[in-house]
């Protein structure tokens, strides 16, 4: 990567990423609203994984390219538990859940620890990561078993997340329609550019757009 392209890829990142610290900030100073405790920890979350991209793309060795792609898993791991619990508090739908449910929401957190710790050993397995591969200055992850499972698992979560927002929408004023949607929007734009990177629908030297978006 040039001198040039890296320092302004260096200063693009860091700025939205304390962009994404600024808004955690403040968000948090709001904690006890509904919603607000689970949003600021999902922007914690993206800023993070902001910052592995970052470091992942300017990264030396290729083994600490890997270090720095696995050690992103612990936002993109988290990130669609946390939008989950974001949608049912802000929307209140969480009230109205079961009592035997509602305590027993930390279970969403289960799949994606075991997750974690499955990425961070993937050499004794290639579960995640069947192999990978240089292509030119980046390298290509080939998609494993456990791979696929955890995708599923966190598309499940996201769309049920957009879905009671969406159930939102259909039944509120204008003002929080608008409010809505573009939580809505927000949070698809990176599902889409996840999807394009899944499926292999950009060229490798593109790389995977989840965190930018």
């Amino acid at each position: 990567m040039a001198i040039n392209s890296l320092v302004s890829f260096f200063v693009s990142t860091a700025l939205v990423t304390l962009l994404c610290l600024l808004f955690f900030t403040a968000i948090w100073e709001q904690r006890y609203l509904p919603g607000a405790a689970p949003l600021a920890f999902l922007i914690l979350s993206i800023s993070w994984w902001i910052c592995g991209s970052m470091m992942e793309d300017v990264a030396k060795t290729d083994a600490l390219r890997i270090l720095w792609a696995k050690l992103q898993y612990f936002a993109i791991e988290t990130a669609p538990v946390l939008w989950l619990l974001f949608a049912l508090e802000y929307t209140r739908l969480i009230n109205r859940l079961p009592i035997w449910l509602r305590r027993n929401l930390g279970w969403l957190w289960i799949f994606p620890a075991f997750t974690i710790l499955v990425v961070l050993v993937n050499e004794k397995h290639w579960l995640i990561w069947s192999q990978i591969i240089r292509v030119g200055e980046i390298l290509r992850y080939d998609h494993g078993v456990w791979f696929w499972i955890a995708a599923g698992y966190n598309y499940i979560l996201m769309t049920s997340g957009a879905l009671i927002l969406f159930w939102m929408i259909s039944r509120a004023p204008f003002a929080n329609v608008m409010q809505t949607a573009i939580l809505i929007l927000g949070a698809f734009l990176p599902f889409i550019a996840n999807i394009l990177y899944l499926f292999k629908l950009l060229p490798p030297s593109i790389g995977d757009l989840t965190p930018t978006a």
